[in-house]
């Protein structure tokens, strides 16, 4: 006679998500979103520094004035962010099609998330730091 096991899992908690969408969803997702960001962003960008005052030089002042305006911050801010995820996403997704095991996937994902706040901090700091001086010279 044919027995049936039964599994002796516990029972999914919470809500349970539709088939496929899973960490991989979100991490296509999520590449595919700051992709459109950089896009619009470096666009934005591109746009302050030579369209918008064509013919005039690239220098400290402009990029002190620029650091003034509260949009131009947030700018570079979500610009910077967009650019980490998005080159440390397609890091660990090449490192993935490459056949990296499950256990070295997870310890790379830990490593990159690292990184990504580390860089993040850093350009963030920089960022406040500029402005901090540009306010103390305009001042």
């Amino acid at each position: 006679m044919a027995t049936i096991e039964r599994s002796s899992a516990p029972p999914p908690r919470g809500r349970e998500e539709p088939a496929g969408a899973g960490p991989g969803l979100w991490s296509w997702l999520l590449q595919r979103i700051s992709a459109v960001l950089i896009a619009f962003f470096l666009g934005v960008h591109m746009w302050i520094l030579h369209i918008d005052k064509v013919g005039e030089k690239i220098t400290i002042d402009r990029v002190a004035d620029r650091l003034q305006s509260p949009w131009s911050i947030a700018v570079y801010a979500v610009l910077l962010a967009a650019v980490l995820y998005h080159s440390l996403n397609g890091i660990l997704n090449i490192s993935a099609d490459f056949g990296l095991g499950a256990r070295a996937h997870r310890a790379l994902s830990w490593a990159l998330l690292g990184v990504g706040v580390a860089g993040l901090g850093l350009g963030v700091a920089t960022i406040v730091h500029l402005v901090r001086i540009f306010d103390g010279a305009a001042g």
